[in-house]
């Protein structure tokens, strides 16, 4: 799953965590998480990522997009 917000992708990663890159070389962790991830969002009003875990135990998140 992935995420685009002003010519930055945002991807979810296998081991938990948020990454982001603007030329898909270069990538950095931008949140990480304790629980496997479902999906992620972007969401313009907030300009925030929207990231949701899975599971029983499964919550949303927002995470705030920095450039």
């Amino acid at each position: 799953w992935s995420a685009l917000s002003n010519r930055t992708l945002y991807v979810l990663s296998s081991d938990n965590r948020v990454m982001a890159t603007s030329d898909l070389r270069t990538w950095r962790e931008v949140a990480r998480f304790e629980q496997p991830l479902l999906s992620i969002a972007y969401w313009p009003a907030r300009n925030a990522l929207v990231v949701a875990t899975r599971g029983i135990e499964g919550n949303i998140y927002t995470v705030a997009v920095t450039q």
